[in-house]
């Protein structure tokens, strides 16, 4: 079995460490490495990501924050050289929480903790999307999200209240988001299903406005509505 593994941390002596660890663990391969959680929500593939190994302590934003963005992840090892974030990584349900420096052996034992099969993921909802806007970390409730477009390499997120334009690909946003609730209907457009108003043939009407949906998504769009 290869489990397909990230490394998230700013410590680049923790970062050789673990590289070693893994490269000494054949069940293990490391496809990518980052220094900062923005880096890794904006670049990493949480489809192709069976472990992560995460720090808490960064710039910007930090590993709970990280954990806090996402509704569903791959299980997730905290490594941290302090004790007193263990009981709010254990709220997000990780797998286990090293202490630096940590041995190999411990380091296998995390390991035998993950239950390492594929698809085996965190599945506790989490109510808050956050997104960079210019250079701050914004906190979007999930539930208010009415629909998001694509805009070059910006996503527009639409709430009833406002908008945000954030530095992110649509499908790094629609990673982060509950599957049951919302759906891209387009290479544009992503919708939350609760929010469509009418299904016109290939428009829908949401928030007042007609998006188009692609024929791809037509049938996918018909059964999630229940539609007869």
């Amino acid at each position: 079995m290869n489990v397909r593994c990230i490394i998230i941390d700013d410590d680049n002596i923790a970062i050789e460490i673990l590289k070693h660890y893994i490269s000494k663990t054949e069940m293990l391969s490391l496809v990518g490495t980052y220094k900062d959680a923005g880096s890794a929500i904006n670049k990493m593939n949480i489809g192709e990501t069976d472990l992560i190994f995460l720090d808490v302590e960064m710039p910007q934003m930090n590993g709970l924050e990280f954990l806090e963005s996402f509704v569903q992840l791959p299980p997730v090892i905290i490594t941290s050289q302090k004790k007193e974030y263990g009981a709010d990584a254990f709220n997000f349900n990780v797998v286990d929480y090293l202490q630096k420096p940590f041995p190999y052996s411990r380091f296998l034992r995390a390991l035998n903790k993950a239950k390492l099969n594929k698809g085996n993921n965190i599945n506790s909802e989490r109510e808050n999307l956050f997104v960079k806007i210019k250079r701050t970390w914004v906190k979007i409730p999930i539930k208010e999200i009415i629909r998001i477009r694509a805009d070059n390499d910006y996503v527009i997120i639409y709430t009833a209240k406002e908008k945000h334009q954030a530095l992110s690909s649509l499908k790094n946003i629609l990673d982060r988001l509950p599957g049951k609730d919302f759906m891209q209907i387009h290479r544009s457009h992503i919708v939350q299903l609760h929010k469509i108003e009418t299904v016109d043939g290939e428009l829908i009407e949401i928030d007042n406005r007609l998006l188009p949906v692609s024929k791809t998504y037509l049938k996918e769009l018909h059964e999630r509505l229940n539609m007869l």
